[in-house]
């Protein structure tokens, strides 16, 4: 199939650290790799995405994280363009990111995975991941590694999964509830509640509920309750979000609500643990 590729913009390039930009592509483009790592996501339009062997299809806002050792290649309709928004980086510069802000959390970027780590993002996450690249995109060069440090860590806060706490072992779950114990995790699901594990499981509320409290030694709620409010405090700690989008992403419908379950876990207010949290960072 012929090769067609059409630069719609560079953006400024941020020296030999990173470069952002925005392509439109057409057709396919042939299977690569990197000496480095790059994140990116459909923007506008459909393809697919092969990688590692497997293949994909995107639409817009799925998120990519490719690390340097995967091989993919982009396949497009003829005449239908599809618009990518790139970032590439030093793989040294991610290895420094995680050490300094997230030294438990081993695969972040999905490094022990056989495929690279995928999301798919909502309406409102799409729109506000693309003002962060567009800000980050126009920082000069003299402040390549804040832009680049400021991207990645608003990426990862904003819209990667928790992990679980370090060191907290895995309780010793029937198989039916692993893969909800592993989802729940996450903020797409702990912020619908005990309803979305049941769910998950695929078992009856009242056995799930049981069968949570004996093998966990709290009750669901509790322990999703737990989940948010320190995802919650991870938010305000390294995101630039507002207090209410804090307060949505974790699930919490009523920003009062969320003031009063805040205030009674840290003694403090949101605002005010912000505050305190990044004054300390910097």
């Amino acid at each position: 199939m012929e090769i067609v590729r059409k630069r719609v913009k560079d953006f400024e390039y941020l020296g030999d650290m990173a470069h952002f930009r925005r392509v439109e592509l057409v057709g396919t483009y042939p299977l690569h790799d990197h000496e480095f790592g790059e994140i990116f996501w459909l923007d506008k339009g459909r393809c697919r995405h092969c990688v590692n062997g497997q293949t994909f299809s995107l639409h817009a806002g799925d998120l990519i994280f490719i690390r340097p050792w995967d091989q993919h290649s982009f396949h497009g309709a003829p005449r239908r363009p599809f618009f990518i928004n790139n970032i590439w980086f030093e793989w040294q510069s991610f290895l420094y990111l995680r050490q300094r802000y997230f030294p438990h959390q081993s695969s972040l970027y999905g490094e022990e995975d056989a495929l690279p780590k995928m999301l798919r993002l909502e309406s409102r996450q799409l729109q506000r991941l693309r003002q962060l690249f567009l800000v980050a995109s126009r920082r000069s060069n003299v402040q390549e590694r804040l832009a680049l440090e400021w991207f990645l860590l608003s990426l990862f806060t904003e819209f990667c999964p928790v992990q679980p706490e370090s060191g907290k072992s895995l309780p010793d779950l029937p198989d039916w509830m692993v893969p909800a114990w592993t989802k729940i995790h996450e903020p797409e699901s702990f912020r619908l509640g005990v309803q979305e594990f049941c769910r998950l499981s695929g078992r009856s509320r009242e056995h799930v509920s049981r069968e949570f409290r004996r093998l966990v030694g709290q009750t669901i709620g509790q322990y999703i309750h737990h989940l948010r409010m320190k995802h919650a405090a991870f938010l305000l700690e390294t995101s630039s979000l507002e207090v209410i989008d804090v307060s949505l992403e974790c699930g919490f419908e009523s920003l009062s609500h969320f003031y009063e379950n805040f205030r009674k876990v840290y003694q403090t207010s949101p605002r005010l643990f912000r505050k305190q949290a990044q004054g300390k960072m910097y």
